[in-house]
């Protein structure tokens, strides 16, 4: 396996495990769409730094470190945090073949790491409360409910954070 970040020649293993994802929720509420905002600044590294895992050629796994509060500000309110020293986990994605494996908890720690080292002093991270396995990696990640959002008006999330 080879774990790094991911650069905008990636792009098509990136839309093709996002697409794989999305295919395969159990329930649609689990993904919140991706705003047209935060697409164009996918490979922007002030505001998103993709960590993939990769197996040769093939992304079987990636999260995303979300620096630019765009796309955290519900998230980092709703726990009663400043958005200035925020970073967000997410879009934490890995292919159905290779669950079970601790990836993303792998790859979360690497991001955390890097959010520590450019001076953020939380990281939180918004998951649906059915998303079990979800929100038993964040626990085991070393982070605590901190508050409830609704994203986008309809997608509802446990907002969970760690001081770094």
């Amino acid at each position: 396996m080879d774990v790094r970040y991911l650069n905008s020649s990636d792009e098509a293993e990136l839309e093709g495990l996002i697409a794989l994802v999305e295919s395969n929720l159990p329930n649609e509420k689990w993904w919140v769409p991706i705003r047209p905002v935060i697409r164009e600044h996918f490979f922007d590294k002030e505001w998103i730094r993709w960590l993939g895992c990769f197996d040769g050629d093939r992304l079987v796994a990636a999260a995303g470190l979300f620096l630019n509060e765009e796309a955290f500000r519900v998230s980092a309110e709703a726990a009663g945090l400043d958005c200035s020293v925020v970073a967000e986990v997410g879009r934490c994605m890995v292919r159905p073949s290779r669950r079970g494996e601790n990836l993303m908890l792998s790859m979360n720690e690497q991001l955390k790491d890097y959010a520590r080292a450019h001076g953020k002093e939380w990281l939180i991270a918004a998951v649906h409360p059915d998303n079990l396995a979800g929100c038993r990696s964040l626990r085991r990640l070393g982070m605590e409910e901190k508050g409830e959002a609704v994203e986008q008006g309809t997608y509802p999330r446990l907002v969970y954070a760690m001081p770094l």
